[in-house]
């Protein structure tokens, strides 16, 4: 009965060792530039439908801009994520650390 006291605590001294070998994740913020095509001027007669009076940008010009955006990475041992804030929040890319591959949905 003794012996099995030991290998219970033995055990759960193994796991919580095991559950802390995992790295502190890392939060970074930073700039980077990125190609963006703006929008295009705006058709200047109005379409009636659900927006008028309002204008209506439906295309972006054929000329890129180099912008700076604000990126904030999160990384841990398994994964790195880039979230772009300022554009709301959009999630950029998640990257698998660990097969150096971008996870897919199943």
């Amino acid at each position: 009965m003794q012996s099995l006291k030991i290998l219970a605590v033995a055990i759960c001294l193994f796991f919580i060792c095991v559950l802390k070998a995992q790295n502190a994740p890392q939060i970074k913020e930073t700039e980077e530039e990125y190609i963006t095509y703006p929008y295009s001027d705006p058709n200047p007669i109005p379409v009636f439908g659900k927006i008028y009076p309002y204008f209506r940008f439906d295309r972006y010009t054929t000329q890129s801009l180099k912008t700076k955006h604000k990126v904030v990475i999160f990384e841990n041992d398994y994964l790195k994520i880039k979230i772009f804030p300022e554009i709301g929040g959009k999630i950029w890319s998640v990257v698998d650390i660990v097969q150096h591959k971008i996870p897919t949905a199943a």
